[in-house]
């Protein structure tokens, strides 16, 4: 996944299997219940509205689902955390740091 102008070169370098396993990390599922759960919908970011991650904040009292709180900054300095871990372990590492993102982000922000 790209996060930058194309130019850059910068790129996450994390793929379908990385984000299962964030998601996994995030939610304290076993991966095998978030993969079947992202074979029943065909996409990670539906999965990702959909869990239940501890701790989380909910979308708002009123039913909107506004977003709580994630700023552009926040995403963007997590994203390019990730794509700049590298060396031994960075497959863990970078997957730690995206569930660590999952769970500051409401349902509707888990969805992008």
């Amino acid at each position: 996944a790209r996060w930058a102008p194309s130019a850059s070169g910068i790129e996450l370098g994390m793929g379908e299997v990385g984000m299962v396993g964030a998601l996994a990390d995030a939610s304290a599922l076993p991966v095998a219940d978030v993969r079947t759960a992202f074979a029943r919908t065909g996409c990670l970011g539906l999965v990702a509205c959909e869990l239940q991650i501890a701790g989380a904040p909910s979308a708002d009292a009123t039913g909107g689902g506004a977003p709580t709180g994630l700023t552009v900054s926040e995403v963007l300095g997590t994203a390019l955390e990730i794509a700049f871990t590298s060396g031994d372990g960075a497959v863990e590492r970078k997957a730690a740091i995206a569930a660590r993102l999952l769970r500051a982000a409401s349902p509707v922000e888990r969805l992008y």
